[in-house]
């Protein structure tokens, strides 16, 4: 087997480009009826609550013009952008019919203009908004305060209204001429004496604007700025003078923050609180880009790109003169490849010396650097420097010796703190061994953090953005105008701590999560002895609302709950799961309502209406461990000499009818949740272990896909019905992967589960061998097309049964019986896909994969170039391509275990910049090429083969069973299938985190119990403070902080693209003084050592040669 063979993709969600399709709508009352019957899932509607635009009367979205949007593709041109004019009375709402009637600067975006749809002719009034559903799709709110009729169309509505809607506008325009602020519900309001200008809106005719980014005015606020109302939102979005996206945070460092970019350039940088304006991660918002001279030059992408692609008129671009060129001379010559004339240094007139690239009292840890580290938008708080990825810090050569003595060093250019970093929430800036510099995306993509203009290239915004190829390195800065929905809840699991001041009216709670603001808690909302002893709530965990905020600062806030005394498992592992939003509450009495109860066995006349299989050798392959099996595999040999081979599902759809209490909470949950102890179920335990469960020996309903194959795997012929089967045994890989390493000899009857019926273990293991042969066939013509694995080991704990205490580890890789198993899983996926597709164009829930950042992937490959690596990231083939070649050199070469310890980094490397895999309604994308799955290199995909665990799989055997006239068809519009499918999405996600937390925090608990833990690591990535290490015998990546090991000095070097760090580590009493170099590969032994903070724990580099000293048993 080659080492490349455990490369997995994670899946996750992805970019948002989806539009909405209304032709099974008649009005928009039977819209919101439809919505509040599936799925009670409305608040999902709302633009914003916090504070609530303000109430305008907008032109209705006719029904008709809001059908078949196409995708909306932005193109943002940088020469067009300029900072706003002052323009007319804030107070006076444009005209609807004006062409430019929004207040945003102009960015014209030539592929998108008029492809976000168009208002509705007409001169209706009705206050309605377009309200973020899911991706782009739209559905449309009533603000009015008058009441509708659910039988109401939206032409009498329009006409009802308009009368009241002419008054209050005339009301709205008398006040605005009267000079003073009017109040809002939700919106802070100024303290001046003259009206404020909305964002926006066209500014009011003032000496002086108030709104240029980075005046005195724009520093000096001590409230939020008000939100964009309604109509301005949508004529921006429209003309492409707004960009809308899913608010990253960086965990952190809370002040640094991004949105993906609509044209696929870099990231949208959102620095500081102030410039997020209340939006939290996750939101969905809508930002105005800034002022050209207010956007960045990445340094490192800039590199990234002269190094791949760079020519000399590249250079004459960017420098412009001889001049500029030359003072960058001895920098470049450091880091352009051999195309390059060299050095370019001999340039400079004869006598005249290259100027360095940085002024070292530019680079002092002083005030005036402290300065220069902040942004536009930062609100005057020092950010931290940049990281390793800043070019003057990645190509660093003078050592730093110590920290009491530092030598001058070419600091990284100023730039806000990257993610990744972790920084304090205090008031003070982090010191240099808190900042080891490059950020994490949301999916875990690696994304460099924007350098400051200029920077130690010398390479200025302006020059940058005369280069054709200007959006692979300069970086847009923006604010947020408006939160167009609010998908994080406002809550933060923390603690309570009082003020400085001692201040007995209120507490600080201080979150857990850095991303969430600081609450000001009111005493009366606080236990009753708080203030009198303090103490006694040290280490309480509790749960806090926002409930208001209009302080950049702090927010206001309520305690909900207490959850109990930090260190204990329960109370961090149930403060995880409320972090992350997980219903933990176990099903009542309410929630079986519609369902059978058990005992229950199948009527008759169903199992007249399905085809009867229970005759067949049917059976499981699962986990050992496992208790919902939702598929079964059968498989026998034809007269002709082919085979007949099923898949047979659990036939969830039969139990879980649509809008029973139980369907409403699947919905909801829309995943089971896998921990290391326990299981959050999304179905009721009466569905998801006994009716539904495939258990041997039991007569229960599937839903089968089955298919005429060869001995290759290639099919002849498919079908697609209800069946009724009987599994014969409850096999598990363990037990199909000892039939697979051992062909020949018959398993004895010990050596498998009982099986049922008529049938043997023979007939199991022949049939066993019969699909392992089918599976690598079919497996191969999947990858000659194409296909992708980047599989990761996972870490799994051995537990004390009783309380489930931790008392050993391991990690567990996919063997050939997982894979058997999963190729016929995705036959069937992909073989449903296309028969759900074909029956419902419009309504069919498929899953697609994207291609990887380009960027960052780029990044990854000419790293493992400059390692002697090639990697070729053309398509998903060529990368696995490219990993298997490393995988045989690396087995001739290697060790098997560093073999495998360097293809984990790899894999590591690379899985960064892949985007996620997404659920989504084929009625929202318009383009077939959209569908395609990148990681497997197909056309269409869908999930039907788990309904137990994913509410995706139930709604796609309802689309099944529809198409094939068993039921009919739920009359559901695109917008709000496309809704579940972005929730769908969500919750994968947020489960996979409580998975990864879990896994950590039982660790931790293994650490204190056990002491400290060595183990050998390899180092995966080098930053100029710190190293990042794969532990291999526990598969998890953890970074190592050189100012907490025993080391005299440091040098950190990146000659040709490699970064590097020499430490000497200090003489002991035993040990002289040693050298050692840490790079990528490197391999070092690293150990696990409890902290001050309960389950906590750091990790903390061996001197070299230090050996491995056997592991403590477990404390009892």
């Amino acid at each position: 087997m080659s080492c490349a063979s455990f490369i997995h993709v994670n899946e996750g969600p992805s970019p948002r480009s989806l539009k909405t399709d209304f032709e099974d709508i008649e009005d928009h009352a039977a819209l919101i009826g439809l919505q509040a019957l599936t799925l009670n899932l409305a608040s999902a509607n709302r633009v914003s609550e916090e504070p609530e635009p303000r109430k305008k009367c907008l032109k209705p979205l006719s029904i008709s013009t809001a059908r078949k949007t196409p995708e909306k593709h932005v193109s943002i041109s940088p020469l067009s952008v300029t900072p706003r004019s002052v323009g007319s009375s804030a107070r006076s709402r444009p005209s609807p019919s004006r062409s430019d009637s929004s207040g945003f600067q102009s960015l014209p975006s030539p592929q998108s203009a008029g492809s976000d749809g168009s208002l509705g002719s007409g001169s209706g009034s009705v206050c309605w908004h377009r309200g973020r559903i899911a991706g782009d799709a739209r559905v449309f709110t009533n603000h009015s305060n008058m009441e509708v009729k659910p039988s109401e169309s939206l032409e009498s509505i329009n006409s009802r209204s308009a009368s009241g809607s002419a008054s209050r506008q005339r009301q709205t325009n008398s006040r605005s001429r009267q000079g003073t602020p009017q109040s809002r519900q939700g919106t802070p309001q100024s303290r001046q004496s003259t009206p404020q200008p909305r964002h926006g809106t066209p500014h009011s005719r003032q000496a002086t604007p108030q709104w240029l980014h980075g005046t005195p005015q724009r520093e000096n606020q001590r409230t939020f700025e008000e939100y964009a109302t309604i109509f301005d939102v949508q004529q921006g979005l429209k003309k492409g003078q707004l960009v809308e996206g899913v608010l990253r945070i960086n965990a952190k460092s809370y002040k640094d923050a991004y949105i993906s970019a609509p044209d696929g350039l870099t990231d949208i940088y959102v620095g500081g609180v102030r410039d997020r304006n209340r939006a939290l991660h996750g939101d969905v918002v809508a930002v105005e880009l800034r002022p050209q001279h207010e956007w960045k030059v990445l340094e490192n992408a800039l590199v990234t790109y002269l190094i791949s692609n760079g020519t000399l008129s590249d250079l004459e671009i960017l420098y412009e003169t001889d001049a500029n060129l030359q003072k960058n001379a001895v920098l470049l010559d450091a880091i352009l490849p051999d195309r390059f004339p060299r050095p370019l240094r001999l340039l400079l007139a004869p006598g005249e010396a290259a100027a360095p690239p940085h002024d070292p009292a530019a680079h002092s840890d002083g005030p005036a650097r402290a300065k220069e580290t902040s942004l536009p938008g930062d609100d005057g708080d020092g950010e931290g420097e940049g990281g390793h990825d800043s070019v003057s810090a990645a190509l660093e050569t003078v050592p730093v010796t110590s920290a009491e003595a530092p030598a001058p060093t070419m600091a990284p250019a100023p730039a806000p703190a990257p993610e990744g970093s972790p920084k304090k929430r205090g008031g003070r800036p982090p010191k240099k061994s808190e900042r080891p510099g490059q950020r994490e995306g949301a999916d875990g993509a690696s994304t460099p953090a924007p350098a400051v203009d200029g920077g130690s290239l010398g390479v200025t915004v302006e020059r940058a953005l005369k280069h054709p190829e200007w959006g692979r390195f300069v970086q847009r800065t923006a604010k947020v105008v408006s939160v167009l929905e609010k998908k994080h809840p406002r809550c933060a699991v923390g603690e309570l701590r009082q003020f400085p001041d001692g201040s007995r009216h209120q507490a600080l709670f201080a979150p857990r999560d850095h991303r969430v603001p600081r609450l000001k808690v009111a005493a009366a909302d606080c236990p009753a002895d708080f203030f009198q002893q303090p103490q006694l709530y040290a280490r309480t965990l509790f749960m806090a609302q926002i409930t208001e905020w209009t302080d950049p600062g702090y927010a206001r806030g309520r305690l909900s709950r207490q959850l109990g005394e930090t260190g204990s498992v329960d109370v961090e592992m149930e403060a995880i799961l409320l972090e992350h939003g997980v219903d933990t509450r176990e099903f009542g009495p309410q929630d079986l309502e519609g369902l059978p109860t058990a005992p229950w066995t199948i009527p008759a006349e169903e199992v007249a209406r399905r085809r009867d299989l229970r005759a067949e050798c049917v059976f499981t392959i699962d986990p050992l461990t496992a208790r919902d099996l939702d598929d079964a595999v059968s498989c026998r040999r034809l007269d002709s000499g082919q085979f007949e081979v099923g898949v047979h599902i659990a036939d969830v759809s039969y139990f879980l009818r649509q809008g029973v209490p139980a369907d409403l909470t699947a919905a909801e949950r829309c995943n089971s949740v896998y921990l290391v102890h326990k299981v959050i179920p999304m179905l009721p335990r009466l569905l998801c272990e006994d009716l539904c469960s495939l258990n041997p020996a039991q007569d229960r309903l599937a839903f089968s896909a089955m298919w005429t194959l060869d001995s290759e795997g290639r099919v002849f012929d498919e079908w697609f019905g209800r069946t009724v089967i009987r599994s014969c045994t409850k096999m598990a890989y363990e037990h199909a992967q000892r039939i697979i390493d051992e062909p020949e000899r018959p398993p004895a009857a010990e050596e498998l589960p009982p099986i049922d019926g008529r049938w043997t273990a023979e007939d199991v293991r022949h049939r066993v061998l019969t699909l392992h042969r089918m599976a690598q066939c079919m497996r191969q013509r999947r990858v000659d097309d194409g296909a992708l694995r980047l599989d990761q080991p996972k870490l799994c704990f051995a537990l004390d049964g009783p309380n489930g205490t931790p008392t050993g580890f391991y990690t567990y890789h996919q063997q050939e019986s997982n894979r058997l198993i999963e190729e016929f899983m995705l036959l069937a996926n992909m073989a449903v896909a296309r028969r759900v597709l074909r029956s419902f164009p419009s309504l069919a829930v498929l899953r697609r994969h994207a291609p990887p950042q380009e960027g960052p992937l780029a990044d990854a490959a000419r790293l493992l170039r400059s390692m002697g690596l090639e990697m070729d990231v053309a398509s998903s083939g060529s990368v696995h391509d490219s990993l298997q070649a490393m995988a045989a050199r690396w087995q001739q070469e290697l060790t098997p275990d560093e073999a495998r310890s360097r293809m984990a980094v790899v894999v590591n490397l690379l899985s960064k910049p892949m985007n996620a895999a997404e659920y989504f309604c084929s009625g929202v994308l318009t383009q077939p090429e959209q569908y395609r799955h990148y990681a497997l290199s197909v056309p269409l995909y869908t999930h039907f083969t788990s309904p137990i665990r994913r509410y995706p799989d139930v709604l796609v055997h309802r689309l099944l069973a529809a198409a094939l006239q068993y039921d009919r068809p739920a009359p559901l519009p695109p917008s709000l299938v496309q809704r579940i499918c972005v929730r769908c999405n969500e919750r994968k996600l947020s489960a996979r985190l409580c998975s990864e937390a879990c896994s950590l925090l039982f660790l931790a608990h293994m650490v204190d119990l056990c002491g400290p833990i060595r183990q050998q690591a390899v180092v995966m990535a080098v930053l100029d403070k710190s190293f990042d290490v794969f532990i291999t015998e526990m598969a998890v990546s953890r970074r190592v902080y050189i100012d907490k090991l025993d080391v005299e000095s440091l040098e950190f070097t990146k000659a040709g693209g490699v970064p590097r760090l020499r430490l000497v580590w200090r003489a002991t009493d035993t040990e002289p003084a040693c050298s050692q170099l840490i790079e990528l590969f490197s391999r070092v032994h690293v150990t696990l050592e409890r902290t001050d903070m309960p389950l906590k724990f750091s990790t903390v580099a061996l001197r070299p040669g230090a050996e491995l000293e056997p592991e403590p048993e477990p404390e009892a």
